[in-house]
């Protein structure tokens, strides 16, 4: 996975176009993590995809928010 500009990314040869910014991405051995982000607030702006370029989930699929939100930040633990 690499990082192309503020907006896309690519992973084994396929580049993936966003919308909005990249503000940070976070890697784990078999999945990233990307949070999107402009200076208003993006609902759902945390997605993870693993290495072939699939998504396997955003952030409202795993804290199922009545009210879909932004986040300002993620960090890897």
């Amino acid at each position: 996975m690499k990082q192309l500009d503020n907006r896309s990314i690519e992973i084994n040869g396929e580049i993936i176009k966003f919308d909005i910014d990249i503000r940070k991405i976070v890697e784990y051995r078999d999945f990233f993590v990307i949070l999107l982000r402009e200076k208003k607030e993006v609902p759902n702006n945390i997605i993870a995809y693993d290495y072939c370029g699939k998504e396997i989930w955003k952030i409202n699929d795993i804290v199922q928010a009545k009210i879909p939100r932004g986040y300002d930040e993620i960090e890897k633990n």
